[in-house]
């Protein structure tokens, strides 16, 4: 085994052994499967193109880099208020595969949000000084790709002209279309999978 999983918590608080195959062999799943339930995990996640699916792994959506040589059209949006941040980001993730459970929020970092109705239903951080847009995400249930290309268009405001990244986790193929419709190209792209031990 060249390396130990990292042994975390989703953003709905289930315990996720979490494995990089660039880190980990293949071969070693089976013993890290083991492994995991023997700690209690409730799910493992896999990182990775060479995953055996006979374990019983469903893919999930993966680690996405878009490129776009200029922001999408942008639209205004408005960012959540910083005390709701930390649970919107729960709200938003929660069963998405590869994001972990939110640490405390730098009041120094931009949000924006979409609000329908009486409630805030997507969130998505923008990196400024890097001119990224860093992992829009909509309640379940609503999770069209319509409203995730509506937060990227609104992170795409706050950058003004110049090339832009977009970096997402566990998006659908949909998702990852509407995206590209916006003007992103993929540029780096790794499956991710997702193996329920409860089951």
């Amino acid at each position: 085994m060249t390396a130990q999983p990292a042994v975390i918590r989703a953003s709905d608080g289930s315990l996720v052994v979490d494995v990089d195959l660039e880190r980990s062999a293949a071969s070693d799943l089976p013993e890290l499967i083991a492994d995991a339930r023997a700690v209690g995990a409730d799910s493992m996640w896999v990182t990775g193109f060479a995953v055996d699916v006979a374990l019983g792994f469903e893919y999930a959506g993966g680690y996405a880099r878009l490129e776009a040589p200029a922001p999408p059209a942008p639209v205004e949006l408005p960012s959540p208020p910083p005390t709701q941040i930390r649970e919107l980001k729960i709200i938003c993730f929660a069963g998405v595969w590869g994001h972990h459970e939110p640490a405390n929020v730098d009041p120094s970092t931009t949000f924006v949000a979409l609000h329908e109705g009486d409630r805030w239903v997507g969130i998505c951080e923008v990196d400024t000084a890097r001119r990224r847009i860093v992992d829009p995400g909509v309640r379940r249930g609503l999770r069209t790709p319509d409203r995730y290309a509506l937060l990227v268009r609104g992170a795409a405001a706050r950058l003004g002209s110049g090339p832009v990244t977009l970096e997402t986790w566990g998006d659908s193929e949909e998702t990852l279309a509407a995206y590209r419709e916006l003007g992103f190209a993929l540029a780096e792209y790794v499956p991710g999978w997702r193996l329920n031990l409860r089951a």
